[in-house]
């Protein structure tokens, strides 16, 4: 039985295609728009709070995004991914809310500080 010769491995570094500003923005976004979103992202005020619905189930309400800068599904599918927990986005007392199952405030307030540059002073932790 004759053996098999082993093919050489060969190690790829290749540089990014395109450019992305910080934020996964694309090439294709501006940096006058970059800066256009972070200072709305700057202007927004937050509030974080939980609330008791049927049978005692705790659940996270993150209010006061403006759905014109900030993508809610995406944004939705990472603070479930982050906590581990079920949640929706929908509008709830007139106004666009995120709603995660559980007490989860101070890990949604440190992502909404640390990812999305939203300043510490604008976020309301009831």
């Amino acid at each position: 039985m004759a053996k098999r010769k082993k093919k050489k491995r060969v190690n790829e570094t290749s540089a990014p295609d395109e450019l992305t500003w910080p934020g996964g923005l694309d090439s294709a976004t501006t940096p006058s728009t970059f800066f256009e979103r972070q200072l709305a992202m700057i202007g927004q005020k937050v509030r974080i709070y939980t609330e008791t619905r049927q049978k005692r189930h705790v659940v996270t309400i993150v209010e006061g995004l403006d759905p014109k800068v900030i993508d809610f599904k995406s944004l939705t599918s990472e603070l479930k991914r982050l906590c581990a927990a079920g949640g929706t986005y929908k509008k709830y007392k007139d106004k666009l809310v995120i709603i995660l199952q559980g007490d989860h405030v101070e890990k949604v307030r440190r992502y909404l500080i640390e990812n999305l540059g939203i300043p510490e002073e604008n976020i309301e932790t009831i």
